[in-house]
């Protein structure tokens, strides 16, 4: 069994976290126990393979191109369309405060509330 450094191990890790090998095969490929793996995933707080998938499928978070991709239309579509209610309230807000404006100018009512009243 070889001594790795600290730099190795991290780099080991990123590769186990994102590579498609179980943690089995990936502890035998650079030749270390699964047990070890587990000891550097708990002490550098790095997420089991396992844990990420989980969480993952907890979130509801897409895992293949497609479903990304798809997610990602739906966004964009989402957004356009809060991107227009969003400016149909500004025009709303707008002519609100419009018609407020008239009405006190015209009819001499406050209809705003005084903020300097206590």
């Amino acid at each position: 069994m070889r001594k790795y450094t600290e730099e190795e191990i991290l780099t080991l890790l990123k590769q186990y976290v994102t590579g498609k090998a179980s943690k089995g095969e990936f502890a035998q490929r650079i030749g270390v126990s699964r047990t070890c793996i587990n000891l550097w995933l708990a002490k550098h707080g790095v997420p089991d393979k396992v844990e990420i998938e989980d969480l993952m499928k907890k979130a509801n978070i897409p895992s293949t191109v497609e479903e990304l991709q798809a997610e990602l239309v739906k966004l964009r579509k989402e957004k356009c369309q809060l991107e227009k209610d969003l400016e149909k309230e500004k025009l709303r807000s707008l002519t609100y405060g419009t018609l407020i404006d008239m009405a006190e100018s015209t009819y001499h009512i406050k209809v705003r509330k005084n903020s300097d009243a206590k």
